[in-house]
């Protein structure tokens, strides 16, 4: 299932004006406001779509897991159960497989491909360091290609539909 930032059910469409923390012609700060200026949705049963669907003890990830995720752990795509992806493992050998193509596109200068990404429940920065009307998500490489690009650590219009990939608090 996909949602926007901050939003615990899923939606047909994601446009600004539908959007649950958009109101006259602001995209509000929902969250709790961290010491450096972002905010986190985490853990709320309001804003946080993984502990709303899950429960007290599942969670949204934060940035920092993401980055945690790609700096320590080693990865390679796969197709599991046929689905394309990647399988990470991390130092102690567990592992997490997250599907690469969660949604398609296409793209007059690179053709069709898809769009791969998972929310964090961190927003970015407010202004004026960055739009307050953005959110940080994890990117995965958009062509089906093995060797394509890194993943990333993006960040992206909170009403977009994305997908959450829950952890454990």
């Amino acid at each position: 299932m996909r949602f926007a930032w901050g939003e615990i059910a899923p939606k047909d469409e994601y446009e600004l004006d539908n959007y649950d923390w958009y109101e006259d012609g602001e995209v509000m700060d929902i969250g709790n406001e961290r010491p450096d200026g972002t905010r986190d949705i985490r853990g709320s049963f309001v804003y946080d779509a993984a502990t709303a669907v899950m429960g007290e003890d599942w969670v949204m990830p934060s940035e920092s897991d993401f980055y945690e995720l790609t700096n320590e752990c080693t990865y390679s795509f796969t197709l599991s159960n046929g689905v394309y992806g990647y399988t990470f493992t991390g130092p102690n050998g567990n592992t997490l497989f997250l599907p690469v193509c969660t949604s398609f596109t296409f793209d007059e200068s690179q053709g069709a491909g898809c769009i791969s990404g998972y929310w964090t429940g961190t927003s970015h920065l407010p202004y004026p360091a960055g739009p307050k009307a953005d959110a940080y998500w994890f990117h995965m490489p958009k062509n089906f290609i093995p060797y394509s690009s890194a993943i990333e650590s993006l960040k992206d219009n909170r009403y977009y539909g994305n997908y959450i990939r829950a952890v454990a608090k």
